[in-house]
């Protein structure tokens, strides 16, 4: 990484630490290691356990949204981590729903969780505004791919041209029959 000829890939990798490191000024600092909380090990705890599951909601400020959205994207890798640790398992369900899904830093690990969570009991739900956010985050081709790996896909209403017919292509054509009867009254 300091090695002469690097110089590139280290400011790359610099400028994502700062990118990432913003939020941790807006962490309690002050936990002790019996107050800590591991959101990888409650996942791990809490996967097969019968009956009702806890959920974790994973929330910012508007205000401070930008400086900790690379600390929630990590806090969610965490999660998935420890599904995927826990090996196979259809029979789970662990639930992974991710609002405003593009606001995120690239995710790297939804590909995989969108991919083979299912055999690992992981299902999970990305909610965005329009294709053209995930796209900027994404780009084309990765946007593209991850739309690709939802095995269901609702659409409730878009107004961006590209996205209606591209949400058109995806769902298909349907073909309705309809039948009438006409009859004649004799007089």
């Amino acid at each position: 990484l300091f090695r002469s000829g690097n110089e590139r890939f280290r400011e790359s990798v610099m400028n994502s630490g700062v990118l990432y490191a913003d939020g941790l000024q807006l962490l309690d600092g002050k936990t002790t290691p019996a107050q800590s909380f591991s959101l990888r090990k409650f996942v791990q705890q809490h996967a097969d356990r019968k009956g009702a599951k806890p959920w974790i909601f994973l929330t910012s400020s508007p205000q401070h949204e930008d400086a900790i959205s690379g600390i929630v994207a990590a806090w969610i890798e965490a999660a998935v981590a420890g599904i995927f640790s826990l090996g196979t398992r259809p029979d789970r369900r662990a639930w992974f729903v991710i609002d405003e899904f593009p606001s995120l830093p690239q995710l790297r690990f939804v590909q995989r969780l969108l991919a083979e969570g299912r055999g690992y009991g992981a299902a999970a739900i990305l909610g965005f505004q329009g294709m053209r956010q995930v796209r900027e985050r994404y780009g084309v081709e990765g946007g593209e791919a991850l739309l690709g790996l939802a095995n269901t896909i609702c659409a409730f209403r878009t107004i961006e041209p590209a996205a209606t017919k591209g949400l058109s292509d995806l769902l298909g054509d349907a073909e309705v029959e309809r039948t009438t009867e006409t009859g004649e009254v004799n007089s």
